[in-house]
């Protein structure tokens, strides 16, 4: 299996599609979306990026980023400055 490895300021993420169905059970067309944003998994951040870590979610842009195909999935590679926020479980104590 082969693996992409980020570099410098670059974050490699796989796409995650949202489920196309709504919570009523309504089967919305790829059309119908309202979200102007991607999600994507991180599988490797470069070394200049410390606020980043593999395993996160983060929100970028739809059609920032450079797409590319690695082990049959969709990928991405952001600049750091192509990222709009990570998204994290909060915390209760």
């Amino acid at each position: 299996m082969k693996i992409a490895i980020a570099i410098e300021d670059k974050v490699v993420a796989e796409i995650v599609k949202k489920d196309n169905v709504s919570t009523g059970g309504i089967i919305m067309p790829d059309n119908a979306e309202l979200e102007p944003q991607t999600y994507g998994l991180v599988t490797s951040v470069g070394a200049k990026v410390t606020t980043i870590q593999a395993g996160d979610t983060i929100i970028c842009a739809k059609h920032g980023g450079q797409v590319f195909m690695l082990n049959g999935k969709i990928m991405k590679c952001y600049m750091l400055a192509e990222i709009f926020a990570v998204v994290r479980e909060e915390v209760v104590n």
